[in-house]
């Protein structure tokens, strides 16, 4: 029989603790801005954002899937004995001596030990800018003195467009070795954008670094990487071959000694934006001070509306984490896009903590409303499918937005159309609800077109 019970929440619900490596399916936590979505399981790997799809740059039409499969991993290595595992148990499967994962709106954190070596490692995306910020502390809680390498690794696939052929011969690397920045180039000319590239950058200068995959593979699977098994990076440029990257940090610890760096993970249209966002965030005492700007405006935000039951987890749910879950929803979409009545439902439902929030996705909607009353079936990328149901989403997501701020001046704002011409917000309403009730078949029903939400 299944355990019930993997963690705790904390915090009033603001965390939740999870206590276990093992568990059925990871349990994931999302970070995201307009640009950027990422996401990790408990072990801080990479399954976490839409599972295979783990990293993106997020695109108004044509999203840059960043990561390959599920491999954003971490690995330590005690340079005296050869023994390697992972900060968070996964991918090497080492046990750890302790082990917990506080899981936070915005942020997670992981903190774990074996063999007097601590790990303490926390991810959060920033406000603005398309990456993900790690923050790395290895400390020595033993009598002796230990040298730890730390690796950072990352497996990118830098997809996601229309592809017409094999694109590995336009695959490239470049290493700044003033800024610490590993930049790996897609080039090839189906792209849709210039984003379709990754970069790692550290404000600690490692000791080695990997950007072909097989130097630091070698023929092995991500549980044992060849390179941290002989416990050195190559200083290998890919060139014409699958890519990743990886930073090697070389830590000396006297006893009750410890470190802290920092390493940036995402993508950026070249080695010059990628040199910016480092030379940005890696400014002391940045990091902490956007930290707990994200931090703050969730709590915020989510505090404006609360409810109790007698049901304390009830409570906790529904007042941090459903909230958390649905904005997700209406600022990034799903997997595969934005859908156009995902949006305005999820906009429904945060207008009551998030009003500005969903005003805004509620335009963006009626802008991929056709003249004649009907919608897209979503966007990022465009799909238009005529799903019939789509304009009978537009009134009560409009309605709930005034019913929460009385902001009825919104009716007369202009929103265009996506095909032709523009029109009020009561106007589009309307459209979408003349549409909706006369596009009818020979027996007098609602025709479904190429689908509907008609269950």
């Amino acid at each position: 029989m299944q355990k019930q019970n993997y963690g705790y929440f904390v915090d009033g619900g603001r965390e939740y603790v999870v206590t276990e490596v093992n568990t059925p399916l990871p349990f994931v936590n999302y970070f995201w801005n307009d640009t950027f979505i990422s996401g990790v399981s408990q072990h801080m790997a990479g399954i976490g954002c839409f599972t295979e799809r783990p990293m993106q740059y997020v695109d108004p039409y044509c999203r840059a899937l960043l990561v390959r499969d599920e491999n954003r991993h971490f690995y330590l290595r005690d340079d005296e004995t050869g023994k390697i595992w992972s900060p968070g148990w996964y991918p090497v499967l080492e046990d750890l001596d302790e082990y917990k994962c506080r899981h936070g709106l915005g942020y997670s954190i992981l903190e774990s030990s074996l063999d007097n070596i601590k790990s303490v490692l926390r991810i959060f995306v920033p406000s603005k800018d398309p990456l993900e910020i790690w923050t790395i502390t290895i400390g020595n809680t033993g009598s002796t003195e230990r040298r730890i390498k730390f690796y950072s690794f990352v497996d990118w696939l830098l997809k996601g467009y229309p592809e017409y052929c094999d694109y590995h011969s336009s695959l490239q690397c470049e290493y700044s070795e003033e800024k610490n920045v590993l930049m790996c180039y897609n080039k090839t000319p189906e792209r849709v954008h210039d984003f379709f590239n990754g970069f790692m950058a550290s404000d600690l200068k490692p000791s080695g670094f990997d950007s072909s995959r097989k130097a630091f593979l070698g023929y092995s699977q991500v549980n044992r990487p060849l390179a941290v098994l002989r416990g050195k990076c190559s200083n290998s440029i890919g060139v014409c071959e699958k890519l990743v990257a990886a930073f090697e940090h070389t830590l000396v610890l006297k006893p009750g000694e410890e470190k802290t760096f920092n390493v940036l993970i995402g993508a950026a249209d070249s080695t010059a934006t990628a040199e910016k966002f480092a030379d940005y965030y890696f400014v002391p005492g940045r990091i902490e001070e956007e930290f707990e700007k994200v931090v703050t405006r969730i709590r915020n935000d989510y505090g404006r509306m609360q409810f109790f039951t007698p049901e304390e987890k009830i409570n906790c749910l529904f007042n941090h984490w459903i909230k958390r879950s649905v904005q997700l929803h209406t600022e990034v979409g799903t997997d595969t896009g934005r859908g156009l009545r995902d949006v305005l439902q999820a906009a429904w439902a945060v207008s009551s903590y998030d009003p500005a929030g969903a005003k805004q996705k509620i335009i963006d909607c009626l802008k991929h409303q056709y003249a004649d009353g009907h919608t897209l079936r979503g966007w990022n990328p465009i799909d238009d499918h005529h799903y019939s149901d789509g304009p009978v989403w537009i009134a009560p997501a409009v309605d709930s937005y005034l019913k929460e701020t009385r902001d009825f001046d919104f009716l007369n704002e202009v929103v265009p159309y996506f095909d032709k011409g523009e029109a009020t917000v009561w106007e589009h309403v309307l459209q979408g609800l003349r549409h909706a009730s006369e596009d009818l078949g020979p027996h007098g029903l609602v025709r479904i077109h190429y689908g509907d939400w008609n269950d």
